[in-house]
């Protein structure tokens, strides 16, 4: 697995710029998708051009795997 650290660079499709764009990484509150939520500091990549979250890498996972599991979160 590749560790990824604040400021490296990466390239992804953004889906708010329609388009392949470089993105870079950093720590962020990120809202979950499909349930109420924000996993709090994880790494993630946004987009350079408009700063959407484009990339969450594995490393972050446990953290938003403990998040969902947490008795607070509920089911």
């Amino acid at each position: 697995m590749k560790i990824w650290y604040v400021g490296d660079k990466s390239k992804a499709l953004c889906e708010t710029c329609r388009k392949i764009l470089s993105t870079t990484f950093d720590y962020y509150d990120v809202p979950l998708e499909k349930r109420d939520g924000v996993a709090k500091q994880i790494m993630a990549a946004t987009c350079d051009d408009c700063g959407t979250v484009v990339a969450i890498p594995p490393q972050s996972m446990p953290a938003i795997r403990m998040l969902v599991r947490s008795p607070e979160f509920g089911d």
